[in-house]
């Protein structure tokens, strides 16, 4: 994988020192055009350990440029929240997972440049999208400031709160803290899980049927969804993992909450290596794809290893809560090993197989890196 990495990385600096950014690809199956935001943000993450790990200032000029981007106008257009996407029938924020993948990307760059503006639009952003106290839960907040209702995917709301885990990293702010405090040690009142561990896409509604009214954007998705389950129940299977990525985000940067030592964490963190979600996984989309037509790729999961790769994913999540031992350090080879053989073009040198969307695909391998930063930590 690391040889990958050195060719990749190449190619993404190219892209930088050509256009002043990462381009962008459409999320994936979703087939949402996105703008650079999102993908010069994961890249950014990545510069960030090469440069700290070489001192190479080759890395650093193009982290500088990526910065640069993303305290342009281009990406704030409305000087509120970040432009992701471009579907003008969804919100352009890309709901609030979108900043927080921002909010990663100014994070890692302040990490080397110690450039002040990064991570004061950081927090900026973090508290600019509506928190509501009564529910714990974030709204959306569209570019143009508009509200767009409770962000209902469980993932987003668990991924926004381990970016402002990752803001306290470096800088203690108690608006920020008092919102992350009641999200995660409230987490139980909004996330669902079936019997085996596997994590529920949506958040509870028990406490929002006061606020059907109100927020009804977020009802209808859930409503077509749940109209299959045998869909919902797959597509669950190929976001479990970056759920579980998240609860690492939010331990590794230092936060402790009491749902990561109960006993349905336990059954969350066991799922990851049970043959159900590997079945799941290797399923062909096609059998429960039905409503995207633009989808190419149906022969596994097209939420898997095409797009929340487990092979990028997965080996963070172990190396936190499972430790290093043999045993584990085979685990991780096996599934790296998977995601190569799946999804990587060894001829063409890029993650061009198997997948709607390799832009997304291959900046995607930021979370990999993290993975990195824990074993250079135990070998130092």
């Amino acid at each position: 994988m690391n040889a990958i990495l050195d060719e990749l990385i190449e190619k993404k600096i190219d892209e930088i020192n050509k256009n002043g950014y990462v381009v962008g690809g459409h999320n994936g199956p979703y087939y949402d055009d996105e703008t650079p935001v999102r993908n010069t943000s994961h890249v950014a993450v990545i510069l960030s350990y090469y440069y700290k790990k070489t001192g190479n200032p080759y890395y650093y000029e193009a982290l500088l440029k990526c910065g640069e981007y993303l305290l342009s106008n281009e990406a704030r257009p409305h000087g509120k929240t970040f432009y992701c996407r471009k579907n003008t029938n969804k919100d352009r924020a890309n709901g609030i997972i979108g900043q927080a993948w921002v909010i990663e990307g100014l994070l890692a760059i302040y990490n080397v440049t110690k450039n002040k503006s990064l991570i004061d639009l950081a927090k900026e952003i973090f508290i600019m999208v509506p928190f509501d106290e009564k529910v714990c839960a974030w709204r959306i907040l569209d570019i143009d400031g508009e509200d767009k209702g409770f962000d209902m995917t469980f993932n987003h709301q668990l991924w926004f709160a381990a970016a402002g885990i990752q803001i306290l990293y470096y800088d203690i702010n108690s608006e920020i803290k008092t919102r992350c405090d009641l999200f995660l040690n409230n987490i139980n009142s909004l996330i669902t899980c079936y019997p085996n561990g596997l994590i529920s896409h949506f958040i509870k509604l028990s406490n929002l049927y006061s606020k059907f009214s109100r927020y009804k954007n977020g009802i209808k998705s859930l409503a077509k969804l749940v109209i299959n389950k045998n869909k919902l129940y797959y597509k669950e299977n190929g976001y479990h993992l970056f759920n579980m990525y998240a609860f690492a985000l939010i331990k590794n940067f230092g936060y402790d909450f009491s749902y990561i030592n109960t006993k349905q964490f336990k059954k969350n963190l066991d799922y990851c290596y049970s043959s159900k979600i590997n079945s799941w996984l290797m399923s062909a989309s096609k059998n429960y794809i039905t409503n995207m037509p633009k989808v190419k790729n149906f022969e596994i999961n097209i939420y898997g290893y095409g797009y929340n790769a487990p092979g990028f994913e997965l080996p963070y999540v172990t190396q936190t809560f499972m430790g290093k031992t043999d045993k584990i350090d085979c685990e991780i080879k096996e599934v790296v090993e998977t995601q190569i053989r799946l999804t990587y073009d060894s001829l063409n040198k890029g993650f061009y197989n198997n997948n709607d969307d390799w832009r997304t695909l291959e900046a995607r391998i930021y979370e990999y890196i993290r993975y990195l930063e824990l074993i250079d930590k135990i070998n130092h």
